[in-house]
Parts: structure tokens; C-alpha cells; sequence
């Protein structure tokens, strides 16, 4: 009953992968290390899967104050973590939703 806040991870995993994003929230939620940049990354990609864009622009503003230039790291960040190329795409696909590579993606002139 007292495991430590990160086994919730694995659930928020399964249920992104699985397009439960309610049962994901729960699952961060669960996972709630604030401070930890991962915690963000979750929230991002779920909120904005749930269209719930200004709590995932929210999470991103976090992720970004606590990890400068995630974006352009993101892909590989994830891959070191998760080894299923579906789920990668999946959890791009999230952040890009939440507006993670909005300026990246900006037109230069």
C-alpha cells in the first residue's frame, strides 16, 4: 500500500498505449512528482488527447520550466525509455497536440 509514487508509471504507460487517457490521468495523478520533468511530459500528452488543450499548454509551460529545450530532445528521451516504436509515436503525437514543438515548427522569415 506504501509503494513509492513512480509504480504508478507503468500504469500511465498501459493506458496511454491503450487510448484510456481518463484511466491515464488517474494513473499520473497517482504518479504526482511535481518536480520531476516526466510528470509533466504525462500530463501533456494526456490532457491533449483528451482535448483538454489549456491544462496540456499548463503542463507544457511546467515542462519547460524544469527542462529547457525538451523538445528538441523529446524523441530520444523517449526512446531511451520505451523500446516500442508505436508508443514513441503515440507519445509525439501527444506532445505535439499539447504544443510542445509549436515553436520549432514556427516559420522563420
Amino acid at each position: 500500500p506504501n509503494h513509492p509514487k513512480w509504480c504508478h508509471i507503468p500504469y500511465t504507460a498501459r493506458h496511454y498505449r491503450d487510448a484510456n487517457y481518463d484511466a491515464a490521468l488517474l494513473s499520473a495523478k497517482r504518479f504526482n512528482q511535481p518536480g520531476f520533468y516526466w510528470h509533466h511530459v504525462w500530463l501533456a500528452m494526456i490532457y491533449a488527447q483528451l482535448g483538454r488543450l489549456d491544462e496540456a499548454r499548463a503542463s507544457i509551460a511546467e515542462l519547460n520550466s524544469l527542462y529547457p529545450g525538451y523538445a528538441d530532445v523529446a524523441h530520444a528521451d523517449i526512446e531511451l525509455w520505451l523500446k516500442d516504436e508505436a508508443m514513441v509515436l503515440a507519445m509525439l503525437d501527444g506532445l505535439k497536440k499539447a504544443g510542445l514543438f509549436d515553436e520549432l515548427e514556427a516559420p522563420t522569415n
